[in-house]
């Protein structure tokens, strides 16, 4: 009976094994007869390595494991890149055995969800992928992807080693958490829930075991491992690590985890107390109590660090056994097949495991010794009895490697699953953007129910405010350098004149964002680098505030994928439409929303004669004719002036030059200077490096470099004042600096900054600078600069340009080298006075300016 028995699992054993090669053989086939005669292989055929991104939620620890298992099998027919966040609760760096491992690697360093989103746009504007295979799709990761495979348009494959949402027993939140947790832990509870509603999207889906394929279907696509790699010598090995012929060595290799069963390993060695017993861990230790009693066996248990993957061999070739005793209770149990299980059939290693759905394979029979939860003990007791005598499975067990978790095979099966892919995949289809859609309106309730009960000033009567104001900027740095245009909307609802602001950063051509997005992730010292931020997070509406919705609309470029983030490129002419529905979405009701325009707004005229405002203020900052390259560029500004002009109800500017210059389009315009703002909120931020290693003294200066400045006064005064230390902050014009003033040892060019960053190192100056030159631009302006530098307190010496009239006796004027090197010496031996006075106060502060733009507001009405 016994013997029938034997020969009947010893039949279906075969069996199973027959299917397996049956299949691996077909597969094998349809493989060669592609390249032989590419056409007969469905979806396009690729005459060029294409270029793919494998995408992992994070890099730094193990789940990358499993993403490098798919990158090296892409990388025979693909240019392959690993890709995803690096989360500082986890590492640093990429995970320590893939450092080594020659795959190419593109890190996102981020901390919490807006930051991955605004890196991950970046790189879907900035790179281009003809695939993308999303491993272990939680948020972070099929975030990423989704935003790859829409703005490259190409297939999009998700593949699970694991049901994801198993881990989510262990990190409950409580309700009221959830929208915290997702915004700052996009990889806990709320995020992955929120991702699996989204797991339908893939192009194609592969699994890691055929449990999972009963799960989510797909192509099986094993824990593989290099057929050719070679196998350290076992007796070299034992000898090297210091194990005898008597010892049975059992290894544990990944990271250490409650549910992987090592405690019942310990458990079973501590009972049986022989010291033939020995125990050999390498990987990390997540569990703190398991790693105190690993420390407390040294004569039976050998801990090593993570190593990388090459190297696990000298390790794994000592060992007689393999224990793999996930806890049968444990949900991630239910779908998780251990890598550590293709390295033991790599090494021929014997494996002794507690039944589980995805290990339930009757093709590992040959490999396994099955036992009961509790059974270990007696099984060990069973080895030792034995004595280690040689086992005579190792062949067979390195077999079952070879036919089925070979790189080989599952590189037949990765192809198969790409090729599904590109066949279904709809490069012109809105599936990855419909997505990203919903994800972003999950994460814009998010926000929105953070910021319930808030308001910027809690002592105005907002619900009283007559007003909403529709916000026209003429550029797309708003937010960034804290000028005119954002100060007027910091403090308009503060008036109690307006209830809300909708403020629009002018429309962006698809290109122009895209290059955006390319400086960004190169990290280049440019304005395009330093807007990319706000501008995406803009287009995807994640930066509205109650009294202020920021809004950004991406204009098509050709070739354009169907959206943005789930947000629709739209065509010039529609602009003026859009703006209309914004508004109408809003609840902005046209006869009580103002229209404030900063120009030129390139399209603000037919935005005002698409929507019957109720008010039109039009503020002039700068005087864009002095900037025209030639007459055909000259006459379109002025065009455009004279159109948005005629609209106006109320003309206001910050300049008496800007008021002489306009007056021949309107007489009545509104001189309101710029101001300060002067309660600064405190910062205790540390200051950049470049800042905390200046010499003193620090002469500083904060704006644009552009042609305005005049570098033959910086070069004449840091050449002649080699102890002062010249702090320039701000991007490079067009013409670049001069390569003598960068060359100084005394001069430090930063690049832009944040207004808030930029703020705290001009608090840190010891004498601000304008060094402009008089000109035709300069006439037009009137330097905020100059207000912020004063609002703290700091000396003040500027060229004799234009417009600074009423600031006279706060500042100190040179014309020339000598005479604007004696005004900074002066104003280096003046104390510096942080306490302003009422009266200085009232002469730049920005609620005096406010003030009187107030009354005029009403005045019209």
């Amino acid at each position: 009976m016994q013997a029938a028995d034997r020969s009947m699992k010893q039949g279906m054993a075969n069996a199973v094994r027959e299917e397996r090669l049956k299949r691996n053989l077909e597969y094998l086939g349809s493989h060669l007869m592609a390249k032989a005669d590419p056409a007969a292989m469905p979806g396009p055929p690729r005459t060029t390595r294409g270029k793919a991104a494998v995408v992992c939620w994070d890099l730094s620890h193990n789940p990358a494991g499993r993403a490098y298992v798919l990158a090296k099998l892409l990388a025979t027919h693909w240019n392959t890149e690993l890709v995803g966040p690096i989360w500082p609760r986890f590492g640093k760096t990429l995970w320590e055995p893939l450092l080594d491992s020659g795959i190419a690697w593109h890190p996102l360093h981020v901390s919490n969800l807006e930051e991955l989103i605004v890196a991950a746009s970046a790189l879907a504007l900035a790179k281009r992928y003809d695939l993308v295979v999303v491993s272990k799709p939680r948020l972070p990761g099929l975030l990423l992807g989704l935003f790859l495979a829409e703005q490259s348009r190409c297939p999009l494959v998700l593949d699970f080693d694991e049901d994801e949402r198993a881990f989510l027993q262990h990190h409950v939140e409580d309700p009221g958490d959830a929208s915290a947790k997702l915004l700052a832990e996009p990889f806990g509870t709320s995020g992955t829930l929120l991702a699996a509603q989204y797991w339908t999207v893939a192009d194609a889906t592969t699994v890691a075991s055929p449990a999972l394929r009963r799960i989510f279907g797909g192509h099986l696509v094993r824990h593989s491992r290099d057929e050719t790699a070679a196998v350290a010598d076992r007796a070299a090995a034992r000898r090297r690590l210091g194990y005898g012929a008597d010892d049975i060595v059992m290894a544990f290799i990944g990271t250490v985890r409650a549910h992987k069963g090592l405690d019942r390993v310990l458990t079973a060695m501590e009972a049986i107390g022989d010291p033939r017993l020995r125990l050999l861990v390498v990987g990390s230790i997540d569990e703190p109590a398991l790693r105190t009693r690993l420390m407390g066996m040294p004569k039976s248990v050998r801990v090593f660090p993570p190593c990388p993957l090459k190297e696990l061999t000298n390790y794994l070739a000592a060992a007689d056994l393999v224990p793999l005793l996930q806890n049968p209770a444990a949900a991630i149990a239910q779908s998780q097949f251990p890598a550590k299980l293709t390295d033991a059939l790599q090494h021929g290693v014997p494996i002794v495991a507690i039944a589980t759905p995805p290990l339930s394979e009757g093709g590992l029979n040959d490999a396994v010794d099955w036992i009961e939860p509790y059974d270990l003990k007696r099984y060990l007791d069973a080895r030792l009895l034995d004595g280690n005598k040689p086992d005579a499975r190792r062949a067979r067990i390195r077999a079952i490697f070879e036919d089925e978790f070979s790189d080989g095979i599952n590189r037949v099966r990765l192809d198969a699953a790409v090729r599904s892919a590109m066949r279904v995949a709809n490069p012109f289809g809105r599936t990855r953007t419909e997505a990203l859609r919903g994800i972003m309106d999950t994460v814009r309730r998010a926000r929105a129910d953070l910021q319930r009960g808030w308001l910027s000033k809690p002592s105005v009567r907002r619900d009283r405010a007559r007003y909403d104001v529709a916000f026209f900027w003429k550029q797309n740095d708003s937010g960034l350098f804290g000028r005119r245009a954002d100060l007027v909307t910091e403090y308009l609802p503060r008036t109690g004149l307006v209830r809300r602001i909708v403020h629009f950063d002018h429309s962006l051509h698809g290109s122009t964002f895209a290059r955006m997005g390319r400086d960004y992730v190169a990290h280049r010292p440019t304005s395009f680098a330093m807007q990319f931020r706000n501008q995406a997070l803009r287009a995807l509406r994640l930066l509205d505030r109650p009294d202020m919705l920021r809004r950004l609309l991406l204009t098509e470029a050709p070739n354009a994928p169907p959206g943005f983030g789930g947000e629709p490129y739209y065509a010039e002419a529609l602009v003026p439409e859009r703006v209309a529905a914004v508004l109408r979405e809003e609840n902005c009701d046209p006869d009580r929303t103002i229209a404030w325009v900063c120009p030129i707004v390139w399209n603000f005229p037919a935005i005002a004669e698409h929507v019957a405002f109720h008010r039109i203020v039009v503020d002039l900052i700068d005087d864009q004719r002095s900037w025209a390259r030639n007459q055909d560029e000259l006459q379109r500004v002025q065009t455009t002036y004279e159109r948005t002009l005629r609209h106006a109800d109320l003309v206001l500017t910050n300049a008496e030059g800007n008021r002489a210059g306009f007056e021949a389009l309107r007489d009545d315009i509104h001189v309101i200077p710029n101001g300060a703002e002067l309660d600064f909120p405190s910062d205790s931020s540390p200051l950049p490096g470049f800042m905390r290693d200046s010499t003193r003294p620090v002469v500083g200066y904060c704006g644009n470099l552009s042609e305005r400045i005049d570098w033959p006064l910086i070069e004449a005064l840091a050449t002649r004042h080699p102890d002062w230390r010249f702090v320039l902050i701000g991007p490079h014009g067009e013409g670049g600096v001069r390569d003598t003033v960068l060359q100084l040892p005394n001069v430090t060019l930063p690049g832009p900054l944040p207004y808030d960053e930029a703020r705290r190192c001009m608090v840190a100056f010891d004498c601000a600078i304008v060094p402009h030159i008089p000109n035709a631009i300069t006439d037009a302006m009137n330097p905020l600069k100059v207000y912020n530098y004063l609002s703290v307190g700091i000396p003040v010496v500027t060229t004799p340009v234009a417009n600074l009239e009423a600031l006279h006796g706060l500042i100190r004027i040179g014309d020339g080298p000598d005479a604007f090197a004696n005004a900074i010496a002066e104003a280096l031996a003046t104390p510096r006075n942080f306490e302003l006075s009422d009266d200085i106060r009232e002469r730049i502060g920005w609620e005096s300016r406010m003030a009187k733009i107030t009354s005029l507001l009403e005045s019209l009405d």
